[in-house]
Protein backbone atom coordinates (compact mmCIF):
# COMPACT_ATOMS: atom_id res chain seq x y z
CA UNK A 1 0.00 0.00 0.00
CA UNK A 2 2.84 2.70 0.50
CA UNK A 3 4.07 1.57 -2.52
CA UNK A 4 1.32 2.13 -4.46
CA UNK A 5 0.97 5.45 -2.35
CA UNK A 6 4.20 6.58 -3.12
CA UNK A 7 3.66 5.67 -6.80
CA UNK A 8 0.66 8.10 -6.66
CA UNK A 9 2.54 10.86 -5.28
CA UNK A 10 4.98 10.50 -7.70
CA UNK A 11 2.58 10.57 -10.62
CA UNK A 12 0.87 13.58 -8.94
CA UNK A 13 4.07 15.50 -8.70
CA UNK A 14 4.10 14.73 -12.88
CA UNK A 15 1.21 15.45 -13.54
CA UNK A 16 1.63 19.12 -11.80
CA UNK A 17 5.16 19.81 -13.22
CA UNK A 18 3.14 19.31 -16.56
CA UNK A 19 0.69 21.43 -16.09
CA UNK A 20 3.54 24.15 -14.99
CA UNK A 21 5.60 23.69 -17.63
CA UNK A 22 1.94 23.94 -19.79
CA UNK A 23 1.53 27.29 -18.56
CA UNK A 24 4.85 28.90 -18.76
CA UNK A 25 4.56 28.30 -22.65
CA UNK A 26 1.02 29.80 -22.86
CA UNK A 27 2.33 32.77 -20.89
CA UNK A 28 5.32 32.52 -23.89
CA UNK A 29 2.83 32.36 -26.58
CA UNK A 30 0.15 35.05 -25.59
CA UNK A 31 3.59 37.66 -24.58
CA UNK A 32 4.44 36.96 -28.12
CA UNK A 33 1.28 36.96 -29.56
CA UNK A 34 0.68 40.81 -27.85
CA UNK A 35 4.26 41.76 -28.80
CA UNK A 36 3.81 40.99 -31.95
CA UNK A 37 -0.02 42.25 -32.04
CA UNK A 38 1.72 45.52 -31.40
CA UNK A 39 3.40 45.63 -35.35
CA UNK A 40 0.68 43.93 -36.60
CA UNK A 41 -1.35 47.03 -36.76
CA UNK A 42 -1.24 49.92 -38.80
CA UNK A 43 -0.20 53.58 -37.86
CA UNK A 44 -1.55 56.72 -37.45
CA UNK A 45 0.87 60.09 -36.78
CA UNK A 46 -0.04 63.24 -34.79
CA UNK A 47 1.11 66.51 -36.09
CA UNK A 48 1.71 68.48 -33.35
CA UNK A 49 2.34 72.46 -33.87
CA UNK A 50 4.15 75.92 -32.17
CA UNK A 51 3.25 78.74 -32.94
CA UNK A 52 5.86 81.69 -31.58
CA UNK A 53 4.14 84.87 -32.59
CA UNK A 54 6.65 87.60 -34.18
CA UNK A 55 6.89 90.90 -32.22
CA UNK A 56 7.37 94.26 -33.30
CA UNK A 57 9.95 96.94 -34.61
CA UNK A 58 10.20 99.97 -32.86
CA UNK A 59 11.21 103.26 -31.22
CA UNK A 60 10.73 104.98 -28.10
CA UNK A 61 12.02 108.55 -27.46
CA UNK A 62 12.47 109.40 -23.74
CA UNK A 63 11.17 112.74 -24.41
CA UNK A 64 8.66 114.17 -26.80
CA UNK A 65 10.20 117.50 -26.30
CA UNK A 66 13.82 118.99 -26.27
CA UNK A 67 15.07 122.96 -25.93
CA UNK A 68 17.95 124.45 -27.25
CA UNK A 69 19.54 126.78 -24.98
CA UNK A 70 17.82 130.59 -25.37
CA UNK A 71 19.59 133.27 -27.33
CA UNK A 72 19.04 137.05 -27.72
CA UNK A 73 18.53 138.63 -30.90
CA UNK A 74 21.56 139.37 -32.91
CA UNK A 75 22.63 141.21 -35.94
CA UNK A 76 25.11 138.18 -36.36
CA UNK A 77 25.46 134.62 -36.91
CA UNK A 78 24.68 132.62 -33.52
CA UNK A 79 25.05 128.79 -32.95
CA UNK A 80 23.11 127.32 -30.23
CA UNK A 81 23.13 123.62 -28.59
CA UNK A 82 21.26 120.90 -27.06
CA UNK A 83 23.58 118.55 -25.24
CA UNK A 84 22.92 115.21 -23.55
CA UNK A 85 19.64 114.38 -25.46
CA UNK A 86 17.96 111.95 -23.76
CA UNK A 87 17.87 108.34 -25.08
CA UNK A 88 16.00 106.20 -27.88
CA UNK A 89 14.82 103.33 -27.01
CA UNK A 90 15.25 100.45 -30.27
CA UNK A 91 13.49 97.35 -29.85
CA UNK A 92 13.70 94.54 -31.98
CA UNK A 93 11.26 91.74 -31.02
CA UNK A 94 10.52 90.13 -34.44
CA UNK A 95 12.46 87.15 -33.93
CA UNK A 96 14.23 87.41 -37.36
CA UNK A 97 17.49 88.93 -39.01
CA UNK A 98 17.85 91.58 -37.03
CA UNK A 99 18.38 93.86 -39.61
CA UNK A 100 17.28 98.03 -39.17
CA UNK A 101 18.35 101.32 -40.02
CA UNK A 102 17.53 104.01 -37.54
CA UNK A 103 17.53 107.31 -39.13
CA UNK A 104 16.97 110.79 -38.20
CA UNK A 105 14.42 112.69 -40.04
CA UNK A 106 12.80 116.06 -40.74
CA UNK A 107 9.05 115.49 -40.47
CA UNK A 108 8.14 119.01 -41.40
CA UNK A 109 5.54 118.01 -43.67
CA UNK A 110 3.24 121.76 -43.85
CA UNK A 111 6.79 123.09 -45.12
CA UNK A 112 8.60 121.00 -47.16
CA UNK A 113 12.24 122.00 -46.63
CA UNK A 114 12.54 121.43 -43.06
CA UNK A 115 11.51 124.69 -41.47
CA UNK A 116 12.02 126.27 -38.36
CA UNK A 117 8.62 128.08 -37.91
CA UNK A 118 8.07 130.91 -35.47
CA UNK A 119 5.10 132.50 -34.46
CA UNK A 120 4.35 134.24 -37.78
CA UNK A 121 4.88 132.93 -41.40
CA UNK A 122 7.69 135.48 -41.95
CA UNK A 123 9.47 133.93 -38.90
CA UNK A 124 10.74 130.91 -40.12
CA UNK A 125 14.38 129.78 -41.51
CA UNK A 126 15.53 126.46 -42.78
CA UNK A 127 16.89 123.44 -40.82
CA UNK A 128 19.13 122.46 -44.04
CA UNK A 129 20.93 125.50 -45.61
CA UNK A 130 23.90 125.70 -47.89
CA UNK A 131 26.65 124.63 -45.86
CA UNK A 132 28.23 121.07 -46.64
CA UNK A 133 28.16 118.22 -44.40
CA UNK A 134 30.90 118.53 -42.48
CA UNK A 135 30.44 121.81 -41.29
CA UNK A 136 29.59 122.94 -37.86
CA UNK A 137 26.09 124.95 -37.52
CA UNK A 138 26.43 128.61 -38.62
CA UNK A 139 24.92 131.02 -40.76
CA UNK A 140 22.94 128.92 -42.96
CA UNK A 141 20.93 127.42 -39.95
CA UNK A 142 21.92 124.25 -40.23
CA UNK A 143 20.71 121.54 -37.42
CA UNK A 144 23.88 119.30 -37.23
CA UNK A 145 24.01 116.33 -34.69
CA UNK A 146 27.44 114.94 -32.70
CA UNK A 147 27.47 111.65 -32.82
CA UNK A 148 31.21 111.41 -32.59
CA UNK A 149 32.94 109.93 -29.03
CA UNK A 150 34.13 113.46 -28.17
CA UNK A 151 30.24 113.67 -27.79
CA UNK A 152 29.20 111.41 -25.51
CA UNK A 153 27.14 109.36 -28.19
CA UNK A 154 26.79 105.57 -27.05
CA UNK A 155 24.47 102.08 -27.47
CA UNK A 156 23.28 100.79 -23.96
CA UNK A 157 21.49 97.84 -23.72
CA UNK A 158 19.11 96.41 -21.30
CA UNK A 159 20.93 94.25 -18.56
CA UNK A 160 24.53 95.29 -19.54
CA UNK A 161 24.07 93.20 -22.68
CA UNK A 162 26.53 93.73 -25.51
CA UNK A 163 26.14 96.15 -28.52
CA UNK A 164 28.43 94.55 -30.56
CA UNK A 165 25.52 94.12 -32.95
CA UNK A 166 24.73 97.77 -33.31
CA UNK A 167 26.65 99.79 -35.61
CA UNK A 168 26.78 103.56 -34.50
CA UNK A 169 27.57 106.37 -37.19
CA UNK A 170 30.56 108.24 -35.08
CA UNK A 171 30.75 110.91 -36.89
CA UNK A 172 29.48 115.02 -37.22
CA UNK A 173 26.48 114.57 -39.77
CA UNK A 174 24.51 117.61 -40.54
CA UNK A 175 20.66 117.78 -42.31
CA UNK A 176 21.26 118.26 -46.29
CA UNK A 177 18.60 117.98 -48.69
CA UNK A 178 17.68 115.04 -48.10
CA UNK A 179 16.95 115.73 -44.39
CA UNK A 180 17.87 112.18 -43.36
CA UNK A 181 21.15 111.49 -40.85
CA UNK A 182 22.06 107.84 -40.22
CA UNK A 183 22.48 107.22 -36.73
CA UNK A 184 22.98 103.59 -36.28
CA UNK A 185 22.24 100.37 -38.05
CA UNK A 186 21.85 97.03 -37.07
CA UNK A 187 22.63 93.38 -38.06
CA UNK A 188 21.20 90.40 -35.73
CA UNK A 189 20.52 92.81 -33.10
CA UNK A 190 17.51 91.36 -31.85
CA UNK A 191 16.72 92.95 -28.20
CA UNK A 192 16.26 96.34 -26.47
CA UNK A 193 19.02 98.76 -27.33
CA UNK A 194 19.15 102.75 -26.08
CA UNK A 195 21.00 105.52 -27.90
CA UNK A 196 22.31 107.88 -25.71
CA UNK A 197 23.36 111.68 -25.21
CA UNK A 198 24.19 113.24 -27.99
CA UNK A 199 24.81 116.67 -28.67
CA UNK A 200 22.56 118.60 -31.15
CA UNK A 201 24.08 121.65 -32.93
CA UNK A 202 21.72 124.42 -34.64
CA UNK A 203 23.20 127.33 -36.10
CA UNK A 204 20.66 130.69 -36.28
CA UNK A 205 21.15 133.50 -38.99
CA UNK A 206 21.45 137.16 -38.41
CA UNK A 207 18.72 139.05 -37.84
CA UNK A 208 16.74 136.30 -37.41
CA UNK A 209 12.81 137.51 -35.83
CA UNK A 210 12.88 137.16 -32.15
CA UNK A 211 9.84 134.33 -31.47
CA UNK A 212 9.49 131.06 -30.45
CA UNK A 213 10.59 128.67 -32.69
CA UNK A 214 9.27 125.13 -33.38
CA UNK A 215 9.91 122.16 -35.85
CA UNK A 216 9.22 118.55 -35.37
CA UNK A 217 12.06 115.82 -35.75
CA UNK A 218 11.41 112.21 -36.18
CA UNK A 219 13.22 109.08 -35.13
CA UNK A 220 12.95 106.64 -38.24
CA UNK A 221 13.26 103.11 -37.84
CA UNK A 222 12.88 100.69 -40.96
Amino acid sequence: MFRRWGALTKSRENTLASYALLGAAVMLMTLSLLSFSRFAYSNANLNMNLNIAAGSLSVTASSTVESFSDLTYSFSNQTTTSTNVESVRVQDARGGAGSWTFNVSCADTAQPGCYWLGQTEKDRFKLNGDMSSADPPSTSGKLCVDMTAGGGYRCLSVAGAACSAVTLTTAYRCFTASTDVTAATGANANGDYYLAEWDWGQGVPGRTSASVYTTVITYDLQ
